[in-house]
Order: structure tokens, then C-alpha cells, then sequence
């Protein structure tokens, strides 16, 4: 009888706990599972907001010492500092009125830092870098392409949007930040530039001296073109890994052509590794430009990656402004990558519809694990390369003329726009590619690509 009630009571007990374990699984797994959704998707927004925060990070800055400029590049310290700096006027509520752009070129040519964002940055792009998306810097001025921070300007910056001037001021700004910015910079050993040509009224910048010479390095194409798995299964991302509907068709280039369905989406992978994305997204209502970009992040996370130093370098509204064009490139050693391609203007482009992604392309090339090349001679300054190649310049000018009268020596000089270090990937070899650092001077409309090791013209092409 004893052993009766035991096992009844042992049978309740099992019961119970089924019970009880059923409740677990029904009602509080759900719960943990949403927890686990919610948090996943809350890491997922932190990195496409890290990733936001990192791609607005200026393309230069142009710092003026007094008596000389230094141009660093991009320094994440700088713009660190700078951000301390700045913080005040896009958090606080500083007085922003227009002014001239003689008044912004007048403290440009005293102690200063400029500071150059992309082409066609919204404000509130730069603004939400510092957490607020709407103050009175983001209320009057629409686009941000360069910020002047004048070292002796009593709380006041001045910010270049296209032609258009403007003054923001406010009394509580930091002045020891500011201090200690500039005696960062001037503690540091960068190359010193001079405005060479100054006295015939071109105030472009070349280095007199170049104390860190780059190294020609080894490249590779992201995406292995020559292992058939390995393009297929970059191409699965695009499909949600669902061949099932996927026609693909190899082109007598080399470019491999996935196709879903009727072509409502298609990817292709040409023979250098560049890959293209479209898609019929129909016609969705248009976004703002910070979910815009978030979208755009999102996809090149989940179907490619960014480099380390990818900036947003340009950003155009399209269709009436129903979409979004955002242009990333990258640099390799601080320095911009370009391609002898006139397609590859931008290393990765979006265009964003709503949250839709219509079209999307991406060529990458990352260094290789080789030594680099040695070089044993200095790198040549711009100003001997410009005098050396001095004919050629000439030449291609005269042709853009019918009057071959005019002073034609000095407006050479005057129509040099830019002069940048850059490096050069011609495009030759998908993997273990050398890439050379050049000049990059842009005179008139033509842009000339210099060997900087021995001033040989590498690559020539018409400026955008």
C-alpha cells in the first residue's frame, strides 16, 4: 500500500514538472527569444551607427601655421580634437548668420584649420556625428562642405556650403580645446606645404620637401574570380541563398550574370572582381537621408564590407528626390586609391529608394600580405615634375585654344587646380597588383597621374 501511494505521489510530481517545464517553453522561451531578436537587432543598429559615424569622417584637412600649411591627410586624432571643438556649436544654440566667402578666404590665409567633408553632405549628416539632428546649424545651412576653425576668431567658425558663407558664433566656446588643438598640430612633424605659385594669384599648395616617402605596394580584387565557388557563393547573398530561380550565364568577357526570375534582380561579377546589384523596387516614398544612409550601410554589411578608411565621398539626390546616390571610397596609408577607370570613381556606390536598394556596385582591392616593393630613390616634388612634363602641359592646354596669342606660360600656372599624393592602381592583374603613389594635378579640365618615383605620366583622364 506504502509503495502504491509512493508511486502516485512520484506520478504527481513527474506530471507537475511537465507541466511546469511546458510553461517554460511556452511562455517564457518567446519572451527570451524577443530579448535575444531585439538585442541582436540593437547590436546590428550600433554597428551600422559606428559605421555611419566612421564614413563621415572628413576626406582632408588643410591647416595653416602661419607662414606655412601642413595637409595630414586624414589623422584620427585631429578630427578628434576637432570634434571637441565643434561639439559646443552643433549641441549648443549658437547665433549662425551668412557671410562672404572674401571673409572666409581672408581667415583661411591666417592660422587656421579647414576642415573638407565629402561633395553634397547634408548638415545633418555631419550634425548627428555629434548626436543632434536638429539645431540651428542643421535649420540654416543645408550642406556642409568645409568647416574653417580660425585660431584667433573669439568663438566663431565658418562653414562653406557650395558659394554660400556662413558664421556660427557663440560665446561659451572652449577655448583651452582649441588651444591645445593647435599645439597638437604644431608639436607634430608633418610636410609643409607653400602656396609656390602665389605670386601670379594660384594659391594651390606643393610640399618644398617630402620627409615620408610612401611604398608601392601588392594588391588583390576582393572576390577571387578565379574560384567559380567563391563567386557563387558572394552571389547567394543577393538571393537569400536560394538558387532554386537563378539563371546564370558566363559572358565571353569573363563576367559571370546571375538572373532571379524575369530580371527583377540580377548580379554580375565582371573578370576584375567588381560587382553589380539591381533590383526592381518599384516606385517607394522617399526617405530621410539618415535612414537613407543607414539602409545603404545595412546592405554593404550584409553583402560586401567596407575597408578600414572608407569615407562617404559624395552623396546625389536622384529622381526628383525620390531616392538617394551615396559614393564610399577608401585610402591605402592615408592616401586616396583611384582607379585608370573611368566607371570606378567610387569604390562602393548605393542608390537607396525608401529602404529599398536599387542598384549597388563595389570594387575592392586589398593589400597583400608581401613585402613591399624597395625603393631606393627620394620621391620627386611636384613642382619638378610639373617643370619636366612642362611641354606636355602645354601642348594639351594650346589645344583648347584658337587664339594662340595669349600669355599662355602664366595661365598654365594659374589653371593648376590641385596637386594631391595619391595612389595609382592601373588595373592590370586581379591579384598581386603593384599600386604607385602619384601625383595627381589637375590643370584646367585634365587630371595627370605622375609616377612620384620618377615623374613618368602613368594615366591621364578628364576631370568630373
Amino acid at each position: 500500500m506504502k509503495r502504491e501511494k509512493v508511486k502516485t505521489i512520484i506520478l504527481v510530481v513527474l506530471v507537475t514538472m511537465c507541466i511546469f517545464l511546458t510553461q517554460k517553453i511556452w511562455f517564457i522561451s518567446p519572451f527570451t527569444m524577443l530579448q535575444s531578436e531585439a538585442s541582436n537587432l540593437g547590436v546590428n543598429q550600433e554597428q551600422v551607427l559606428e559605421i555611419r559615424n566612421d564614413v563621415l569622417r572628413p576626406i582632408k584637412f588643410n591647416i595653416n601655421l602661419g607662414g606655412y600649411h601642413v595637409n595630414p591627410g586624414y589623422t584620427d586624432d585631429i578630427w578628434h580634437l576637432s570634434k571637441d571643438f565643434l561639439e559646443s556649436y552643433f549641441l549648443g544654440e549658437p547665433e549662425v548668420l551668412p557671410t562672404t566667402i572674401d571673409k572666409y578666404n581672408e581667415l583661411k590665409n591666417l592660422k587656421s584649420i579647414e576642415i573638407h567633408f565629402g561633395k553634397n553632405i547634408p548638415s545633418v549628416l555631419i550634425s548627428s556625428v555629434f548626436g543632434s539632428i536638429d539645431n540651428r546649424i542643421v535649420r540654416n545651412v543645408k550642406e556642409i562642405e568645409q568647416i574653417l576653425i580660425p585660431a584667433t576668431a573669439n568663438g566663431d567658425i565658418y562653414i562653406l556650403n557650395g558659394t554660400s558663407v556662413f558664421k556660427a558664433s557663440h560665446n561659451n566656446y572652449n577655448s583651452r580645446t582649441l588651444n591645445q588643438l593647435f599645439q597638437y598640430i604644431e608639436g607634430r612633424s608633418y610636410n609643409r606645404f607653400y602656396p609656390l605659385f602665389l605670386d601670379i594669384g594660384n594659391p594651390v599648395l606643393m610640399p618644398l620637401s617630402f620627409s615620408n616617402s610612401l611604398p608601392k605596394m601588392y594588391v588583390d580584387s576582393e572576390i577571387n574570380i578565379a574560384d567559380d565557388s567563391i563567386v557563387v557563393e558572394h552571389a547567394k547573398t543577393f538571393f537569400d541563398r536560394n538558387f532554386d530561380f537563378i539563371k546564370t550565364i558566363k559572358e565571353t568577357s569573363g563576367s559571370t550574370v546571375f538572373i532571379y526570375g524575369y530580371g527583377e534582380k540580377s548580379v554580375r561579377i565582371n573578370n576584375r572582381g567588381r560587382i553589380e546589384y539591381s533590383e526592381d523596387v518599384g516606385t517607394p516614398s522617399s526617405t530621410n537621408v539618415i535612414n537613407a544612409l543607414d539602409s545603404a550601410i545595412n546592405f554593404v554589411l550584409n553583402h560586401g564590407t567596407f575597408p578600414e578608411d572608407t569615407y562617404l565621398k559624395e552623396i546625389r539626390p536622384i529622381e526628383k528626390n525620390r531616392g538617394y546616390y551615396f559614393g564610399f571610397s577608401y585610402k591605402v596609408n592615408d592616401r586616396p586609391i583611384h582607379f585608370v577607370d573611368s566607371n570606378s570613381t567610387n569604390t562602393i556606390e548605393v542608390e537607396v529608394y525608401g529602404d529599398k536598394i536599387k542598384n549597388y556596385k563595389s570594387f575592392i582591392r586589398n593589400p597583400v600580405d608581401l613585402p613591399n616593393v624597395e625603393v631606393t630613390n627620394q620621391m620627386m616634388l611636384p613642382h619638378k615634375i610639373i617643370d619636366d612634363n612642362y611641354d606636355r602641359l602645354k601642348e594639351d592646354y594650346l589645344n583648347s585654344f584658337t587664339n594662340q596669342d595669349v600669355a599662355i606660360d602664366e595661365m598654365i600656372l594659374n589653371e593648376i587646380m590641385s596637386v594631391e599624393l595619391v595612389y595609382l592602381d592601373t588595373l592590370d592583374q586581379v591579384t598581386n597588383q603593384l599600386i604607385i603613389p602619384c601625383w595627381r594635378v589637375i590643370v584646367k579640365d585634365s587630371v595627370y597621374y605622375f609616377d612620384a618615383y620618377d615623374g613618368i605620366l602613368r594615366y591621364k583622364t578628364v576631370a568630373n
